[in-house]
């Protein structure tokens, strides 16, 4: 089993489609007392076709109560994803709707293993681009650790993302720099910049940010490109990117402009943007 997640699923993991906040709460929860194969979800769909999935789910520590839900998948400016319950999930990009678990609730004594099985008929209208989705996994642990003693545990928590790409549709990569900011206070020797970026696009993508700092000729006097993000961005959601712009000397009293770009991994660019900003004397 060990090896099964070391071999498999830790390939998968490394993919940009999986945030490294999933990836950190994943390895946590392994060396506190589970194990997990099939640790993302990702395949190619077709319109009316069938998907199926199995989780291997092994328990190395205290008796536990689990049980699992299919949620929607969401993200903050900040990057990683976060799992909408059904009543939240309000994405049309979601996959939740035409997934089901079982079991969706069991038990599981120390060194048990349970599997779980992840089924979906794809609507025949399902569209184009991505669909998306968390299969969300908690426990709670019972029982008793000796005589007249109750356990001590806490809570674990697994989220499995799902990752579904439309075989034969147009895969859309795009979208718009919402904001740009220079943040206060305005200084003459660093600019802190602020990019807000949203996936207008039907799928996800990496990418990275570029910000070029010019006086009123057009002279360069200073850029900064941020690395490529780790976690991919889906579509209706924005990303946060920060830049900071150190001239070579002091800038001048006067107007300075920045030019700002999001592009994808490969440098294509998405979108652009413009802002100015004075130095005052």
């Amino acid at each position: 089993m060990e090896s099964e997640m070391e071999i498999k699923d830790m390939k998968k993991l490394v993919k940009p489609v999986c945030s490294m906040v999933l990836i950190i709460l994943t390895l946590t929860s392994i060396s506190a007392g589970l194990r997990i194969s099939g640790a993302v979800f990702e395949a190619d769909i077709k319109p009316g076709g069938h998907v199926t999935h199995e989780i291997d789910l092994y328990n190395t520590s205290l008796p536990a109560n689990f049980t699992v839900e299919i949620n929607g998948l969401s993200q903050p400016v900040n990057g990683g994803t976060i799992a909408s319950k059904p009543d939240q999930d309000s994405s049309s990009y979601s996959a939740r709707s035409f997934l089901s678990v079982y079991p969706s609730q069991f038990h599981l004594e120390p060194g048990a293993t349970q599997v779980i099985k992840v089924e979906g008929n794809i609507p025949n209208d399902v569209g184009s681009g991505g669909r998306y989705a968390i299969i969300s996994i908690r426990s709670n642990p019972v029982g008793k650790m000796a005589a007249g003693q109750s356990v001590v545990g806490f809570s674990l928590g697994l989220d499995v993302p799902v990752i579904f790409t439309i075989s034969g549709t147009d895969l859309v990569k795009k979208g718009e720099i919402t904001n740009i900011t220079v943040e206060e206070p305005v200084s003459g020797e660093q600019q802190n910049v602020s990019l807000l970026f949203r996936n207008t696009g039907n799928y996800h993508y990496s990418g990275f940010a570029k910000a070029e700092l010019t006086d009123t000729n057009g002279t360069l006097l200073s850029n900064a490109t941020t690395p490529v993000t780790i976690s991919s961005l889906f579509p209706t959601f924005s990303r946060l990117f920060r830049l900071s712009l150190v001239p070579s000397s002091r800038l001048k009293p006067g107007t300075y402009q920045i030019n700002a770009t999001v592009n994808l991994e490969d440098g294509t660019t998405l979108a652009t943007k413009k802002t100015s900003f004075k130095i005052k004397s």
